[in-house]
Parts: structure tokens; C-alpha cells; sequence
């Protein structure tokens, strides 16, 4: 799997908040496919998001992208087949063997407004070799969140002219 990296940064007019959950690859059963290729093979794409916060107005903006798969079946006898999952499917292989498994991709939502953004990419459930006793292995990966909260700067005070000084006495 891959790596993940946040960062902050702030201007005078900004704040900003971003987050990427890098992907991986994953080869089930390698060498089982034919040709030394894995029975398997789970491409996981990478999940961003990103929140701002606009200081000047106080209004937050969100983007989010959550991770694309990408799953190929490798047999010997039939060849490749390759299918993408698109955020909210999942996609069971080799059901009714003792190799099943099943991906299910997440979505994003954001959520945007005066003083605040947060953005949510969902990661990627991997429930592999599911027959097996205890219901097999289950891997969360490639989830990111982002999101800032404040207030708008106070806009420039311009001090008052001071008052006019006393006449002097006559």
C-alpha cells in the first residue's frame, strides 16, 4: 500500500487543508494466474481532499476524490479480465470458492459553508478469502479527510481624527 501525506498551510487571506492517501497494488495468489501472473491483481488509485477557508469572507469550500480500482482476473485457461470500480461498487471474485472476495469502493462527500469546509474520500474495504472460518481478512485502506474551521478577519479600523484641541483663552 501506498504512503499518506497532510498538510496545513495559511496566508493572510487562506487556510487550507489537504490530505492524499496514495494507492497500492495488491496480487493475490501470485503465479496462480498463468504466465507468472497472480490469480489476482487490486489496483487502489489514490484518494484526495482538500478544504479551504477563505479569511477575507469567512465562506469554506471542499473537494474531495476517492480512490478508483482497478482489478484484474488472470486464468490461465480464459486470459485477462479487467474491470474498474467506481466510487460506491463493489465486486465480488471467485464466489462460491475458498478464495472469495469481495472490494467495495467508497464515495466522497464535502460539506461547505461560512466558517467551515470538510471533505471526506472514503477508502477502499478489501474483504478477502471470505469462507474462510471467521469471515477471512478485512482491509480499510486509501481514506482521506480535510477540513478547516474560522472567521472571517476583522476588516481595518480606521482610528478617529482626534477632537479639535481648546481655543486659547482670551
Amino acid at each position: 500500500a501506498g504512503t499518506s501525506t497532510g498538510s496545513v498551510s495559511a496566508t493572510a487571506t487562506t487556510a487550507t487543508a489537504t490530505n492524499t492517501s496514495s494507492g497500492g497494488t495488491i496480487a493475490i495468489l501470485p503465479g496462480a494466474g498463468g504466465g507468472g501472473l497472480p490469480a489476482v491483481s487490486i489496483t487502489l488509485g489514490a484518494a484526495q481532499t482538500t478544504a479551504t477557508l477563505d479569511r477575507t469572507g469567512g465562506a469554506g469550500t471542499a473537494t474531495a476524490s476517492p480512490s478508483v480500482v482497478t482489478v484484474t482476473t488472470n486464468d490461465p485457461v480464459t486470459g485477462s479480465n479487467t474491470v474498474t470500480l467506481a466510487p460506491g461498487q463493489s465486486q465480488t471474485l471467485l464466489a462460491g470458492t475458498p478464495l472469495a472476495s469481495t472490494i467495495s469502493v467508497g464515495s466522497s462527500t464535502t460539506t461547505q459553508g461560512a466558517g467551515s469546509a470538510t471533505a471526506t474520500a472514503q477508502g477502499v474495504v478489501l474483504s478477502l478469502l471470505t469462507s474462510l472460518p471467521g469471515g477471512g481478512i478485512t482491509i480499510d485502506l486509501a481514506s482521506s479527510n480535510a477540513s478547516v474551521t474560522g472567521a472571517a478577519l476583522a476588516a481595518a479600523v480606521t482610528p478617529a481624527a482626534p477632537a479639535a484641541a481648546p481655543a486659547a483663552p482670551a
